[in-house]
């Protein structure tokens, strides 16, 4: 997925940001997981919304490492989860969600190219939208090159 179809994406999430006071999800809402749509392994705070059933967030987290080089990997985005029932939602994630490894010529770890694409997923909240509790979650993730399913683990504060 390239760079440019990611400008609607945040578009559309800017023109979901209330103008009044009164948010259906409040702005000091923080989860951490486990999960692409967490940045790898990192958080997400979400951002006040009008619509009852929906929750946009950014995410930020740790993708990948590489001990001999100290290199480290960063994940993160923008997501959204539409509740179609009080413990249920599905979501959309738009972000890096794939890093491969580059190598130098004697084959160490130089560095990581992110994979910028996308990722739908469906989670379970062990507690109703807007309460503290953990999530568990799976995703199916596209990028220019490749594709895959993954799972996420996630408490929410």
């Amino acid at each position: 997925m390239k760079k440019s179809h990611l400008l609607p994406f945040f578009i559309l999430s800017f023109t979901l940001l209330p103008s009044q006071q009164t948010m259906a999800t409040p702005a000091s809402m923080v989860a951490v997981g486990l999960g692409v749509e967490y940045g790898g392994l990192g958080a997400q705070v979400f951002l006040p919304v009008r619509f009852d059933n929906l929750e946009l967030y950014l995410s930020a987290g740790l993708m990948g490492y590489s001990s001999p080089g100290d290199h480290f990997g960063g994940g993160g985005g923008i997501g959204s989860n539409l509740y179609f029932a009080p413990n249920h939602s599905l979501g959309l994630y738009a972000g890096v969600v794939s890093l491969e490894r580059e190598h130098d010529p004697y084959g160490m770890t130089s560095g990581f190219e992110y994979k910028v694409g996308g990722s739908l997923n469906y989670k379970f909240h062990f507690a109703k939208k807007g309460a503290s509790g953990g999530s568990l979650g799976v995703s199916y993730n596209v990028y220019d090159g490749g594709s895959y399913p993954f799972i996420s683990l996630g408490y929410r504060f």
